[in-house]
């Protein structure tokens, strides 16, 4: 059965209570869908009972940095990263580190970054 969150991500529960939410190479094809993805999945992640930590792995994900994109990703991502305890963002690249650490510092969010999923997970689930 298809999530509503789909073709966005994809999300795997582990047996340590940590959830993996792995973001695909769909990209989206309208700045609604931004909204459509990000409520579905914070609405599950906030309704996970138990939830220890949350991994976000952005390896496949495209980058695209238009101004109206990143205004409408920023509305969504800091709600998306206030529900686990303990965050974990898994990235490609050093640029893509420094993408995305520059973005958690503007959201002021509790996120570390991370390029390898094995210490994304270690630290997630705490």
């Amino acid at each position: 059965m298809s999530q509503p969150w789909s073709p966005w991500f994809e999300v795997r529960v582990l047996p340590s209570a940590v959830i993996i939410v792995t973001r695909t190479a769909t990209r989206y094809d309208v700045l609604d869908d931004v909204a459509v993805a990000f409520g579905a999945i914070t609405n599950f992640l906030q309704s996970t009972p138990g939830l220890r930590g949350q991994v976000t792995d952005l390896r496949l994900v495209v980058g695209r940095n238009d101004a109206a994109f990143e205004s409408t990703v920023a509305e969504h991502r800091r709600r998306f990263f206030d529900v686990a305890p303990r965050n974990a963002i898994v990235v490609r690249t050093a640029i893509g580190r420094l993408q995305v650490v520059r973005h958690v510092a503007e959201d002021g969010s509790n996120c570390e970054v991370f390029t390898d999923m094995d210490e994304a997970i270690a630290y997630a689930a705490g």
